[in-house]
C-alpha cells in the first residue's frame, strides 16, 4: 500500500496557465521548490501532476 503525505490544500486555479494556488500545509515550504510531480486527491483516488514550475508569493505556492 502506498501512502501519501499531505504538504497543501489547493484554494483555486489562478490565471490561463493551468496554474493552481496551494496553501502550503507543512513547516518547510520550500519542499514544494523541487516538486516535479505530484499527486492529486479525487475522490479517495490518487492522480499524478507535472509541475512545470514552482513560484511562491507571500503565503501561497503556485
Amino acid at each position: 500500500m502506498t501512502e501519501y503525505l499531505a504538504v497543501g490544500e489547493i484554494l483555486k486555479p489562478q490565471g490561463i496557465n493551468g496554474e493552481l494556488k496551494v496553501r502550503p500545509i507543512t513547516n518547510d515550504p520550500m519542499r514544494f521548490e523541487d516538486a516535479r510531480e505530484v499527486y492529486l486527491e479525487d475522490k479517495g483516488a490518487y492522480v499524478p501532476l507535472k509541475a512545470k514550475f514552482v513560484r511562491f508569493d507571500g503565503q501561497a505556492v503556485y
